[in-house]
């Protein structure tokens, strides 16, 4: 079983719960998330029935895919708090743009593997529909990652 986490649960990481959760896509069980202050992850967690944990780096050390939803301007620092829990499976879903693969591997280590996805908040009124990056083609999908989707990286 996939664990997924979630760091950042504002606007675009609450919008994606929401989504995966309420389109059956991810079981609430199997997600955790945390926030700055707490309070919209436990908001989030009444919502939706995941997990809100305490820290970043609690909601990292237990994920296989770990989508982290904060600003760009705080992504590199989310990524080096967490790098020393990341496991070497683990899938890095960064939602930032403006950020390099490059930026990545150098912020959380080079070992993992990484996909970018870029969220549309006009489309959370229906089943999203994201942009999403890996080996450094843009890609559209119209299913969201998760285990139950088939998606690749690499031009389709």
């Amino acid at each position: 079983m996939t664990r997924y986490g979630f760091i950042g649960t504002g606007s675009m990481g609450s919008m994606l719960v929401r989504k995966f959760t309420g389109n059956a896509i991810i079981v609430p069980a199997d997600i955790s998330a945390s926030s700055k202050t707490g309070v919209p992850a436990r908001a989030l967690t009444d919502k939706t029935g995941i997990t809100a944990v305490p820290s970043n780096t609690a909601v990292a050390a237990g994920a296989g895919v770990l989508f982290i939803c904060v600003k760009p301007a705080i992504l590199k620092d989310v990524l080096e708090e967490i790098r020393p829990v990341l496991g070497k499976e683990i899938l890095i879903v960064p939602i930032a743009g403006g950020v390099t693969f490059a930026d990545l591997k150098e912020w959380a280590g080079p070992d993992h593997r990484f996909v970018r996805v870029i969220p549309s908040v006009a489309r959370s009124m229906s089943p999203g529909s994201p942009w999403w990056l890996g080996a450094g083609a843009l890609c559209h999908k119209t299913k969201p990652l998760s285990s139950r989707s088939s998606m690749q990286s690499g031009p389709q």
